[in-house]
């Protein structure tokens, strides 16, 4: 349910192409990426022997909300959501900062 949520953000976001639709896509799609961190797929697991109930994995982060955020990335965020998401794939030092420098925007900026 949320995949389709987030592709429908995106498109609006595309479509309308204003820099306010694009920061709620933003916000919007951070918001879905720190819940499903906390469902638990913020953890790898790349055995897959554990399959959450929508059939992505732990530690697999829903696609099209990684790319809801790259697209919509404040430019002063950019390279912070870049370091977010591919710390799913390889665990990089800076990620935490990063996830921290992006929480506070969004308490800032998001509503």
């Amino acid at each position: 349910m949320m995949r389709w949520i987030v592709a429908v953000v995106a498109a609006a976001s595309v479509a309308c192409g204003g820099s306010n639709t694009s920061s709620q896509a933003f916000c919007d799609a951070w918001d879905v990426y720190t819940q499903q961190a906390q469902q638990g797929r913020g953890d790898a697991d790349p055995s897959g022997d554990h399959p959450h109930e929508d059939g992505t994995q732990a530690g697999e982060h829903d696609h099209d909300v990684q790319v809801v955020l790259l697209a919509n990335a404040p430019a002063e965020l950019r390279d912070e959501v870049g370091l977010v998401v591919a710390d799913q794939h390889r665990p990089h030092a800076d990620a935490e900062p990063a996830r921290q420098r992006i929480a506070d925007y969004t308490s800032r900026n998001c509503r």
